[in-house]
């Protein structure tokens, strides 16, 4: 993963924490160490993990897999384990649980649909769409990908796709393409 998708993991965990977890920092010891895991509630395609350890390491704490991305999981496995001070992992618990979930939902989808299609053809690829919550693209289109989905195209300048608003507007495909 490069620094810009570091960047923009940073920054959602920075939207959460706001000026701190004043809950946490009332009621806790700083120097309090921990142990936690992460339990995958039902059964899921895992998503996410690389994200979540990348935000536990820019919170010095450690991160131990027992999954990786892709692997299936069932209810109540641990798929990660944190160590480190409890007010860090609390901090970015909220973020980084939503994160997992959310791909593992969009691996475990997609996956789903995968398996469904390839009872009936093999050669069928079911591809994502652009239409992405905004700033998370790159997340649900890992997460495709790691279901076994093709990612199509990122963004409006990856490659032409005339539809239909352009041919509406031009009259024709026949003068789109002109």
């Amino acid at each position: 993963m490069n620094i810009k998708h570091e960047d923009i993991l940073k920054k959602y965990l920075l939207d959460d924490i706001g000026f701190g977890d004043i809950t946490t920092e009332s009621l806790i010891d700083r120097d309090l160490k921990i142990d936690g895991e992460i339990k995958c509630h039902e059964e899921a395609v895992i998503a996410g993990l690389e994200e979540a350890n990348l935000l536990y390491k820019s919170l010095n704490c450690e991160v131990e897999f027992i999954f990786k991305d892709g692997d299936k999981v069932k209810p109540n496995d641990v798929i990660m384990n944190v160590s480190g001070y409890a007010t860090d992992i609390l901090a970015g618990e909220r973020t980084i649980l939503n994160i997992i979930g959310r791909m593992s939902g969009i691996a475990t989808l997609t996956k789903n649909y995968i398996d469904r299609v390839r009872n009936v053809n093999q050669k069928v690829i079911i591809a994502a769409t652009r239409k992405t919550v905004p700033g998370f693209n790159i997340f649900d289109k890992k997460a495709v990908m790691v279901g076994g989905g093709d990612t199509h195209r990122f963004r409006l300048d990856d490659m032409i796709l005339i539809k239909d608003n352009h041919i509406v507007l031009l009259g024709s495909i026949t003068e789109a393409i002109k």
